[in-house]
């Protein structure tokens, strides 16, 4: 359970934070404001993408009971995998679609969206299919 638990959130935890650190560095290293310097600016990002980070580990504490009966992993395993990754997407997405209608750096918000959820989705995916094989092979034999 370790294993799966690692592979589901702790890399995909790391890249995004790896991605949206790097990003944020990029993007806010000549930020000026009157509230703000650029190192606390970096510093807000980081936190959300903890917070962020955080509400998938909830999301993936999610699978471990639902793993341990089949009737429910059967019914219920492609919604935790793929599904709830996809909705906060869809949700953040909406959510910064309207926030660049209305602001000039509307853009910058997506892409740090985009680097926050999509490794989710793609360990999510790649886990999946890995699984899949490893399932039918053990049945060929």
């Amino acid at each position: 359970m370790k294993k799966h638990f690692v592979i589901s959130w702790f890399f995909p935890f790391l890249f995004s934070l790896t991605l949206s650190g790097a990003y944020s560095f990029y993007t806010n290293k000549d930020y000026e404001s009157e509230w703000l310097t650029p190192s606390a600016a970096i510093g807000m990002d980081m936190m959300m993408v903890i917070v962020y980070g955080l509400a998938m580990f909830a999301l993936a504490l999610i699978y471990i009971p639902v793993s341990k009966s089949e009737t429910l992993k059967k019914n219920i395993q492609f919604l935790i995998a793929l599904a709830i990754p996809i909705s906060s997407l869809t949700l953040l997405l909406l959510i910064a679609g309207k926030e660049s209608s209305s602001t000039q750096n509307g853009y910058s918000s997506l892409i740090m969206i985009a680097f926050l959820t999509i490794p989710y989705i793609v360990f999510g995916i790649l886990y999946s299919l890995r699984m899949r094989i490893l399932k039918h092979a053990s049945l060929s034999k």
